[in-house]
């Protein structure tokens, strides 16, 4: 797991649209897709039900998902030196 993997969950749980955070990162869907698999598999649980119409935020997703945010705010915080 890394924090780009972080990043790009919570932008897919802000949009509940592959391709629209992959749009907004700059990247293909087909490669948020295999980031968030991985993650995923690396976790152990899912963090996002799919459908053929629609992306929705697990129960455990959603905790993982508020974790991330903090976790990359903290490091957003962190000095350096």
């Amino acid at each position: 797991m890394d924090t780009r993997q972080l990043l790009l969950a919570i932008r897919l749980a802000e949009t509940l649209h592959f391709g629209k955070a992959a749009e907004i990162e700059n990247i293909a869907q087909s490669g948020l897709s295999a980031q968030i698999a991985k993650l995923e598999s690396e976790l152990g649980f899912s963090l996002f039900e799919r459908t053929n119409r629609r992306v929705i935020v697990t129960e455990a997703g959603k905790g993982f998902i508020e974790r991330a945010r903090q976790l990359l705010g903290e490091m957003s915080n962190t000095i350096v030196e």
